[in-house]
């Protein structure tokens, strides 16, 4: 165990004499026990990662993420909850996920069978979805024709107003109301339509389209992939250009992070400061419109929880000065990171070559994707 260890550092240039995670990773691991959770950093997850398929680590305690994606069979599941938060309340996980991270059970090749246990409640006996769990039966995928500003900006571009009606009719939504009655059919074809024209009419008050073609601001929206909107906003309200490099690294993640811990946290929050006032009220722009036509769910705003973090972390600060300051698990705050990098890359595509704010944004790219931030370096090492 120590020897590969001590292998997996060193093609991934880790100290574990200077990193205590890596130091509890080891402890844990020659005793035959490992953890894995989205919070961990992604290199201390690919450690474990690869102790575990080495055969070495006997027991693993995880969440679903390592059952998303990626090849990690095991000779028994256990389950010590059937609910999850579905990003509402804690409820029983759907039959799909259950099948999914259950299909861990078993390695082909060396198991004839997998064990599959979970630990039931007296509760979890009377309401949870046992049957359709143990049955194998998962539940009906339904679309709800949903398009996102970004869909129909490229299909508007493409089509223009007629033809990005008519997608609804071409959509896997109108070929499962197919089986319905003429007025059921009628009636959820009306209802897509005046959806889509709500948000095209959003659209258009909000200067990104006109009846024929689209508009700068729908022209930028169109090539940035991921709040699209919220970026659009920022950059023609011109409050970019009045930002140095932190700043900028603080906001492009304030467009990302979500805080889950408000209540907590409320006596660390600091006041925002002119420039971060100002880069919400122009993101506001665009919900008040939403809000006019009674959108439910109106675009996210900045979330400054972990601004102090990514400033101190864009000036050279440590991943101890990241979770500290953060109050959150510093893998957490680098997979925001992450994404904020490749939004302001195409955010600089957007701006132009010569500009200073083209110039700067490439500055806080350069200042905040080093070290555990740093994806592509990681995947080049190993």
């Amino acid at each position: 165990m120590q020897d590969l260890f001590d292998e997996i550092c060193t093609r991934f240039e880790l100290d574990p004499a200077a990193d205590p995670g890596l130091q509890g990773i080891l402890g844990r691991a020659l005793q035959g026990v490992g953890f894995h959770h989205a919070g961990m950093l992604p290199i201390h997850k690919e450690v474990v990662e690869r102790l575990f398929t080495s055969g070495l680590l006997r027991l693993l305690f995880t969440t679903e993420t390592f059952a998303l994606g990626i090849n990690m069979p095991a000779r028994t599941v256990v389950f010590d909850l059937l609910r999850k938060f579905d990003g509402v309340q804690m409820d029983y996980m759907k039959s799909r996920d259950y099948l999914q991270m259950a299909g861990r059970a078993g390695r082909q090749g060396l198991d004839r069978s997998g064990l599959v246990i979970s630990i039931l409640e007296d509760e979890d006996l009377r309401e949870a979805p046992l049957s359709r769990y143990h049955s194998g039966k998962v539940e009906p995928i339904t679309s709800r024709f949903n398009l996102s500003y970004s869909t129909i900006l490229n299909l508007y571009d493409r089509l223009g107003g007629k033809g990005l009606l008519d997608a609804y009719d071409r959509s896997f939504a109108a070929y499962q109301a197919a089986t319905g009655s003429a007025a059921t059919r009628a009636k959820k074809r009306a209802a897509a339509r005046a959806a889509l024209l709500s948000r095209v009419q959003i659209l258009r008050e909000a200067g990104y389209l006109d009846d024929r073609t689209l508009l700068p601001r729908g022209k930028v929206a169109q090539r940035i992939n991921g709040y699209e909107i919220q970026a659009t906003e920022l950059l023609f309200s011109g409050v970019l250009e009045r930002m140095d490099l932190h700043q900028l690294a603080a906001t492009f993640t304030a467009l990302i992070h979500q805080e889950r811990r408000r209540a907590e946290l409320h006596g660390h929050r600091r006041e925002p400061g002119p420039l971060m006032q100002e880069t919400t009220a122009a993101v506001r722009r665009f919900v008040a419109i939403e809000l006019l036509h009674g959108v439910q769910t109106p675009l996210k705003e900045p979330d400054w929880g972990i601004a102090a973090a990514v400033d101190s972390w864009s000036r050279g600060g440590s991943v101890d000065d990241l979770e500290r300051l953060a109050h959150t698990d510093a893998g957490d705050v680098v997979r925001t990171l992450r994404m904020a990098v490749q939004m302001m890359r195409q955010v600089r595509l957007q701006v132009g070559k010569g500009e200073v704010l083209a110039a700067r944004l490439e500055e806080a790219v350069v200042a905040i994707n080093r070290d555990v931030v740093d994806a592509r370096r990681q995947f080049e090492l190993g």
